[in-house]
Protein backbone atom coordinates (compact mmCIF):
# COMPACT_ATOMS: atom_id res chain seq x y z
CA UNK A 1 0.00 0.00 0.00
CA UNK A 2 1.46 3.37 -0.62
CA UNK A 3 2.15 5.93 1.86
CA UNK A 4 0.68 8.62 1.99
CA UNK A 5 3.06 11.83 1.70
CA UNK A 6 2.59 14.62 4.62
CA UNK A 7 1.14 17.94 3.89
CA UNK A 8 3.11 20.71 3.01
CA UNK A 9 3.71 23.29 5.67
CA UNK A 10 2.69 26.89 5.89
CA UNK A 11 5.63 29.29 4.60
CA UNK A 12 7.04 26.69 2.52
CA UNK A 13 8.00 27.91 -0.94
CA UNK A 14 7.77 26.26 -4.66
CA UNK A 15 9.50 28.90 -7.08
CA UNK A 16 7.27 32.22 -6.12
CA UNK A 17 4.34 30.27 -4.79
CA UNK A 18 4.43 30.24 -0.79
CA UNK A 19 2.19 27.89 0.59
CA UNK A 20 -0.02 30.12 3.62
CA UNK A 21 -2.76 27.47 4.44
CA UNK A 22 -4.46 24.14 4.13
CA UNK A 23 -7.85 24.21 2.49
CA UNK A 24 -10.51 24.07 5.44
CA UNK A 25 -13.61 22.02 6.20
CA UNK A 26 -14.97 24.40 3.52
CA UNK A 27 -13.10 23.24 0.98
CA UNK A 28 -12.70 19.89 1.46
CA UNK A 29 -9.78 18.67 -0.88
CA UNK A 30 -7.32 15.67 -0.01
CA UNK A 31 -3.81 16.73 -2.15
CA UNK A 32 -4.23 20.16 -2.22
CA UNK A 33 -2.48 23.09 -0.48
CA UNK A 34 -3.74 26.94 -0.89
CA UNK A 35 -0.73 28.74 -1.76
CA UNK A 36 0.28 32.59 -2.43
CA UNK A 37 2.36 33.81 -5.67
CA UNK A 38 5.00 36.71 -5.03
CA UNK A 39 2.71 39.47 -6.91
CA UNK A 40 0.07 38.83 -4.55
CA UNK A 41 -2.36 36.62 -6.55
CA UNK A 42 -3.81 33.72 -4.29
CA UNK A 43 -4.65 29.89 -5.61
CA UNK A 44 -5.07 26.46 -4.70
CA UNK A 45 -3.19 24.44 -6.32
CA UNK A 46 -2.47 20.48 -6.12
CA UNK A 47 0.54 19.34 -3.85
CA UNK A 48 2.38 17.34 -6.26
CA UNK A 49 2.60 20.27 -9.25
CA UNK A 50 4.30 21.78 -6.38
CA UNK A 51 6.38 19.39 -5.23
CA UNK A 52 7.65 18.55 -8.76
CA UNK A 53 8.02 21.41 -9.89
CA UNK A 54 5.35 22.17 -12.76
CA UNK A 55 3.62 25.08 -11.14
CA UNK A 56 6.51 27.44 -10.01
CA UNK A 57 3.81 30.89 -9.89
CA UNK A 58 0.94 32.56 -11.36
CA UNK A 59 2.21 33.18 -14.69
CA UNK A 60 3.03 37.06 -14.15
CA UNK A 61 7.16 35.98 -14.25
CA UNK A 62 6.54 34.80 -17.83
CA UNK A 63 4.77 38.01 -18.28
CA UNK A 64 7.28 40.33 -17.07
CA UNK A 65 9.93 38.04 -19.43
CA UNK A 66 8.06 39.03 -22.29
CA UNK A 67 7.37 42.36 -21.79
CA UNK A 68 10.68 43.21 -21.12
CA UNK A 69 11.60 41.75 -24.40
CA UNK A 70 10.13 44.35 -26.31
CA UNK A 71 11.27 47.41 -23.74
CA UNK A 72 14.20 49.53 -25.52
CA UNK A 73 13.51 52.94 -23.38
CA UNK A 74 10.62 52.58 -21.15
CA UNK A 75 9.62 56.22 -22.05
CA UNK A 76 6.62 55.20 -24.64
CA UNK A 77 4.35 57.14 -23.05
CA UNK A 78 6.02 60.67 -22.10
CA UNK A 79 5.30 63.76 -23.42
CA UNK A 80 8.78 63.66 -25.48
CA UNK A 81 8.38 60.21 -27.34
CA UNK A 82 4.94 61.56 -28.44
CA UNK A 83 6.94 64.71 -29.73
CA UNK A 84 9.03 62.57 -31.49
CA UNK A 85 6.35 59.98 -33.25
CA UNK A 86 4.07 63.11 -34.40
CA UNK A 87 6.99 64.67 -36.27
CA UNK A 88 7.83 61.53 -37.95
CA UNK A 89 4.01 60.78 -38.57
CA UNK A 90 4.01 64.66 -40.14
CA UNK A 91 6.65 64.71 -42.19
CA UNK A 92 5.25 60.86 -44.05
CA UNK A 93 1.43 61.94 -44.17
CA UNK A 94 1.61 65.76 -44.38
CA UNK A 95 1.84 67.04 -48.05
CA UNK A 96 3.21 69.96 -47.42
CA UNK A 97 6.39 68.87 -45.75
CA UNK A 98 7.03 65.98 -48.62
CA UNK A 99 6.90 68.75 -51.19
CA UNK A 100 9.66 70.77 -49.49
CA UNK A 101 11.59 67.95 -48.50
CA UNK A 102 11.45 68.59 -44.87
CA UNK A 103 13.37 65.78 -43.01
CA UNK A 104 14.56 64.95 -39.46
CA UNK A 105 17.58 64.70 -38.17
CA UNK A 106 19.01 61.42 -39.56
CA UNK A 107 20.58 59.78 -36.31
CA UNK A 108 16.50 60.92 -34.54
CA UNK A 109 14.90 58.98 -36.97
CA UNK A 110 15.14 55.48 -35.36
CA UNK A 111 16.84 56.68 -32.02
CA UNK A 112 14.24 58.24 -30.03
CA UNK A 113 16.89 57.92 -27.12
CA UNK A 114 18.63 60.28 -28.82
CA UNK A 115 16.29 62.84 -29.85
CA UNK A 116 15.47 62.52 -26.28
CA UNK A 117 18.54 63.80 -25.29
CA UNK A 118 18.65 66.72 -27.00
CA UNK A 119 14.76 67.74 -26.10
CA UNK A 120 16.16 67.84 -22.33
CA UNK A 121 19.16 69.76 -23.59
CA UNK A 122 16.94 72.90 -25.00
CA UNK A 123 15.96 72.80 -21.09
CA UNK A 124 12.41 72.45 -19.87
CA UNK A 125 8.89 74.79 -21.75
CA UNK A 126 9.02 78.17 -20.10
CA UNK A 127 5.32 77.79 -20.27
CA UNK A 128 2.49 75.05 -20.56
CA UNK A 129 1.80 76.84 -24.23
CA UNK A 130 5.06 76.92 -25.59
CA UNK A 131 5.68 74.05 -27.83
CA UNK A 132 8.79 73.04 -30.47
CA UNK A 133 9.49 75.04 -33.35
CA UNK A 134 11.69 75.64 -36.03
CA UNK A 135 13.54 78.39 -36.30
CA UNK A 136 13.89 78.28 -40.34
CA UNK A 137 10.33 77.31 -41.53
CA UNK A 138 11.89 75.75 -44.59
CA UNK A 139 14.74 73.93 -42.76
CA UNK A 140 14.97 70.58 -41.05
CA UNK A 141 13.89 68.68 -38.00
CA UNK A 142 17.90 69.26 -36.88
CA UNK A 143 19.51 70.35 -33.54
CA UNK A 144 20.34 74.33 -34.62
CA UNK A 145 16.93 74.97 -36.06
CA UNK A 146 14.73 73.95 -32.81
CA UNK A 147 13.33 75.98 -29.74
CA UNK A 148 10.60 76.42 -27.67
CA UNK A 149 8.20 79.12 -29.05
CA UNK A 150 5.08 80.50 -27.73
CA UNK A 151 2.14 80.82 -30.02
CA UNK A 152 2.61 84.34 -31.43
CA UNK A 153 6.14 83.79 -32.50
CA UNK A 154 5.44 80.40 -34.25
CA UNK A 155 2.21 82.61 -35.88
CA UNK A 156 4.69 85.02 -37.20
CA UNK A 157 7.17 82.17 -38.20
CA UNK A 158 4.47 80.42 -40.23
CA UNK A 159 5.58 79.54 -44.03
CA UNK A 160 2.57 81.92 -45.47
CA UNK A 161 4.12 84.82 -43.31
CA UNK A 162 7.78 83.95 -44.86
CA UNK A 163 6.13 83.58 -48.07
CA UNK A 164 4.72 87.30 -47.89
CA UNK A 165 7.99 88.46 -47.51
CA UNK A 166 9.22 86.50 -50.43
CA UNK A 167 6.77 88.49 -52.40
CA UNK A 168 7.98 91.87 -51.80
CA UNK A 169 10.90 90.13 -54.20
CA UNK A 170 9.13 89.82 -57.17
CA UNK A 171 9.99 90.78 -60.61
CA UNK A 172 6.47 91.69 -61.69
CA UNK A 173 3.74 93.15 -60.47
CA UNK A 174 0.10 92.43 -60.52
CA UNK A 175 -1.57 94.55 -63.54
CA UNK A 176 1.53 94.61 -65.79
CA UNK A 177 1.12 93.96 -69.32
CA UNK A 178 3.63 92.04 -71.50
CA UNK A 179 2.74 91.93 -75.04
CA UNK A 180 -0.97 89.87 -74.97
CA UNK A 181 -0.17 89.14 -71.41
CA UNK A 182 -1.89 90.40 -68.20
CA UNK A 183 -0.73 89.98 -64.34
CA UNK A 184 -3.41 88.75 -62.42
CA UNK A 185 -1.34 87.64 -59.32
CA UNK A 186 1.92 86.76 -58.07
CA UNK A 187 3.11 83.69 -56.30
CA UNK A 188 5.94 82.17 -54.90
CA UNK A 189 6.97 78.69 -53.94
CA UNK A 190 9.76 76.82 -51.93
CA UNK A 191 10.78 73.90 -53.68
CA UNK A 192 14.30 71.88 -53.96
CA UNK A 193 15.57 74.40 -51.79
CA UNK A 194 15.27 77.23 -53.90
CA UNK A 195 11.96 80.19 -54.30
CA UNK A 196 10.30 79.41 -57.28
CA UNK A 197 8.44 82.98 -58.51
CA UNK A 198 5.61 82.50 -60.66
CA UNK A 199 2.45 84.78 -61.83
CA UNK A 200 -1.01 84.01 -62.83
CA UNK A 201 -1.51 85.60 -66.36
CA UNK A 202 -5.04 86.36 -69.02
CA UNK A 203 -4.44 86.45 -72.66
CA UNK A 204 -5.95 89.06 -74.50
CA UNK A 205 -8.40 86.09 -75.77
CA UNK A 206 -9.56 85.26 -72.43
CA UNK A 207 -6.79 82.48 -71.65
CA UNK A 208 -5.79 82.14 -68.03
CA UNK A 209 -2.68 80.25 -67.34
CA UNK A 210 0.08 80.40 -64.65
CA UNK A 211 3.70 81.15 -65.98
CA UNK A 212 7.05 81.54 -64.54
CA UNK A 213 7.90 85.43 -64.22
CA UNK A 214 11.11 84.55 -66.08
CA UNK A 215 8.81 84.07 -69.06
CA UNK A 216 7.11 87.17 -69.11
CA UNK A 217 10.69 88.92 -69.71
CA UNK A 218 11.35 86.66 -72.03
CA UNK A 219 10.83 88.08 -75.85
CA UNK A 220 9.43 84.48 -76.66
CA UNK A 221 6.70 84.63 -74.71
CA UNK A 222 3.91 86.66 -76.12
CA UNK A 223 0.95 84.97 -75.73
CA UNK A 224 -0.78 82.19 -74.21
CA UNK A 225 0.06 80.52 -77.78
CA UNK A 226 -2.81 81.70 -79.73
CA UNK A 227 -0.58 84.59 -81.07
CA UNK A 228 1.89 82.23 -82.61
CA UNK A 229 -1.22 79.45 -84.01
CA UNK A 230 -2.79 83.05 -85.86
CA UNK A 231 0.85 83.43 -87.22
CA UNK A 232 1.00 79.85 -88.74
CA UNK A 233 -2.52 80.42 -89.77
CA UNK A 234 -1.52 83.61 -91.85
CA UNK A 235 1.60 81.88 -92.74
CA UNK A 236 -0.26 79.00 -94.55
CA UNK A 237 -3.28 81.13 -95.71
CA UNK A 238 -0.28 83.27 -97.65
CA UNK A 239 1.23 80.31 -99.25
CA UNK A 240 -2.26 80.41 -101.08
CA UNK A 241 -2.68 83.90 -101.79
CA UNK A 242 -2.92 84.76 -105.62
CA UNK A 243 0.34 86.79 -107.33
CA UNK A 244 0.40 87.96 -110.38
CA UNK A 245 3.82 87.78 -112.47
CA UNK A 246 4.44 87.39 -116.81
CA UNK A 247 0.94 88.17 -117.11
CA UNK A 248 -0.53 85.17 -115.08
CA UNK A 249 -1.68 84.73 -111.37
CA UNK A 250 -1.64 81.77 -109.43
CA UNK A 251 -0.57 80.58 -105.64
CA UNK A 252 2.59 80.99 -103.98
CA UNK A 253 2.73 77.58 -103.87
CA UNK A 254 2.01 77.05 -107.92
CA UNK A 255 5.17 79.81 -108.51
CA UNK A 256 7.19 77.96 -106.29
CA UNK A 257 6.39 74.76 -108.50
CA UNK A 258 7.23 76.45 -111.39
CA UNK A 259 9.87 78.17 -110.77
CA UNK A 260 11.99 75.52 -108.80
CA UNK A 261 11.97 77.89 -105.58
CA UNK A 262 11.13 77.18 -102.53
CA UNK A 263 7.87 78.28 -100.68
CA UNK A 264 9.54 79.29 -97.51
CA UNK A 265 12.36 81.54 -100.17
CA UNK A 266 9.46 83.42 -101.55
CA UNK A 267 7.42 83.52 -98.20
CA UNK A 268 10.35 85.41 -96.48
CA UNK A 269 11.31 87.62 -99.59
CA UNK A 270 7.72 89.09 -99.73
CA UNK A 271 6.57 89.01 -95.89
CA UNK A 272 10.71 89.78 -94.36
CA UNK A 273 13.03 91.32 -97.10
CA UNK A 274 9.86 93.33 -98.59
CA UNK A 275 10.20 92.37 -101.89
CA UNK A 276 7.56 92.84 -105.04
CA UNK A 277 5.28 89.64 -105.41
CA UNK A 278 6.15 89.67 -108.87
CA UNK A 279 9.90 89.77 -108.55
CA UNK A 280 10.25 87.25 -105.20
CA UNK A 281 8.78 84.75 -107.84
CA UNK A 282 10.55 85.60 -110.57
CA UNK A 283 14.13 86.40 -109.80
CA UNK A 284 15.80 82.87 -109.70
CA UNK A 285 18.23 81.48 -106.77
CA UNK A 286 22.00 83.09 -106.52
CA UNK A 287 23.79 80.32 -108.20
CA UNK A 288 25.95 78.54 -106.10
CA UNK A 289 30.12 79.30 -106.66
CA UNK A 290 32.04 76.91 -108.06
CA UNK A 291 35.45 75.57 -106.37
CA UNK A 292 37.76 74.39 -108.80
CA UNK A 293 40.69 71.54 -107.80
CA UNK A 294 43.26 70.15 -110.11
CA UNK A 295 41.14 71.36 -113.09
CA UNK A 296 37.26 69.88 -111.38
CA UNK A 297 35.25 72.66 -111.04
CA UNK A 298 32.10 71.41 -108.61
CA UNK A 299 29.90 73.56 -106.05
CA UNK A 300 30.58 73.27 -102.11
CA UNK A 301 27.41 71.15 -101.72
CA UNK A 302 29.46 68.14 -103.74
CA UNK A 303 32.65 68.83 -102.48
CA UNK A 304 30.95 68.05 -99.69
CA UNK A 305 29.70 64.59 -100.20
CA UNK A 306 32.86 63.86 -102.21
CA UNK A 307 35.48 64.63 -99.55
CA UNK A 308 33.20 63.90 -96.15
CA UNK A 309 33.89 68.12 -95.15
CA UNK A 310 30.92 69.98 -94.79
CA UNK A 311 29.93 72.28 -97.23
CA UNK A 312 29.77 75.27 -94.68
CA UNK A 313 33.49 74.64 -93.77
CA UNK A 314 35.00 74.27 -97.05
CA UNK A 315 32.93 78.20 -97.70
CA UNK A 316 34.66 79.01 -94.56
CA UNK A 317 38.00 78.01 -95.22
CA UNK A 318 38.09 79.77 -98.54
CA UNK A 319 35.91 83.31 -97.91
CA UNK A 320 36.92 83.70 -93.98
CA UNK A 321 40.37 82.27 -94.04
CA UNK A 322 41.53 82.67 -97.43
CA UNK A 323 42.89 78.80 -97.52
CA UNK A 324 43.97 77.33 -101.09
CA UNK A 325 41.02 75.42 -102.78
CA UNK A 326 42.58 71.86 -102.55
CA UNK A 327 43.39 72.29 -98.87
CA UNK A 328 40.03 73.78 -97.87
CA UNK A 329 38.02 70.87 -99.34
CA UNK A 330 40.63 67.95 -98.81
CA UNK A 331 41.84 68.90 -95.42
CA UNK A 332 39.41 66.76 -92.87
CA UNK A 333 38.09 68.67 -90.32
CA UNK A 334 39.53 68.16 -87.15
CA UNK A 335 37.59 64.67 -85.39
CA UNK A 336 36.32 64.62 -88.78
CA UNK A 337 37.07 60.82 -90.14
CA UNK A 338 34.39 60.27 -92.10
CA UNK A 339 35.55 58.30 -95.30
CA UNK A 340 39.39 59.37 -94.84
CA UNK A 341 40.69 56.49 -96.67
CA UNK A 342 38.47 56.51 -99.69
CA UNK A 343 38.32 60.45 -99.88
CA UNK A 344 42.29 60.09 -100.42
CA UNK A 345 41.88 57.39 -102.98
CA UNK A 346 39.49 59.31 -105.20
CA UNK A 347 41.46 63.26 -104.98
CA UNK A 348 44.65 61.19 -105.79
Amino acid sequence: MTEKLPPLEIGQTFGDWTVIAQPGNAEPRVGYTRVQCACGTEKIVINNRLRKGRSRGCGCRRGRQLAMRGITHGKSYTPNYRLWSSIKHRLKSDTNYINLGTKMYEPWRHDFTAFDVFIMSLGPKPTAQHTLDRIEPTGDYAPGNLRWADKTTQSSNRRNAMVTNLLANSIVKVGQKYDLLTVLSVTVVRKHKRNWYGAKVQCDCGTIKTVYQKQLLSPKTKSCGCFKNKNLLLGHKALEKPITAEGETLSLRAWARRKGISPQVIWTRIHKLGWDPADAVTRPLREAALVEVKGEKLTAAQWSQRSGVPALVIMKRLEKFGWDPERAVTQPVRGWHRKSTQNSADLG
